[in-house]
């Protein structure tokens, strides 16, 4: 039987709203749709919605939602010129951790 009496107390450095911002962040990259859209924009300078779909055999209407989703999280960046939208990764932080999760997932599969 184990002894629970000398337990070290650690406090998580970070408030609760933080640790749900992060687990939303996860969650929004956990569905392999939005993390492959993800991918494309972290190997460009930004695309637009006809471009993702093109490139992921995707309805127009499916990225779309997906795109969607991904602003309200903050995870991407929107800049229109004309009547055409490119989306592109929010920032250095976004592209650090798509990159770290396919570092890791090579070491796995390989």
């Amino acid at each position: 039987m184990h002894s629970c009496e000398d337990v070290r107390q650690i406090n998580i450095p970070f408030s609760l709203e933080t640790v749900e911002v992060m687990a939303g962040f996860l969650k929004a990259l956990s569905d392999p749709t939005r993390l492959k859209i993800m991918l494309l924009l972290s190997m460009t300078d930004g695309l637009n919605v006809c471009e993702i779909a093109q490139n992921l055999d995707m309805t127009h209407s499916a990225v779309s939602h997906q795109l969607g989703m991904l602003k309200r999280m903050r995870l991407l960046s929107s800049k229109k010129t004309g009547k055409n939208v490119a989306y592109s990764l929010k920032d250095d932080h976004i592209y650090a951790i798509i990159n770290s999760a396919s570092d890791h997932a090579l070491e796995i599969v390989d």
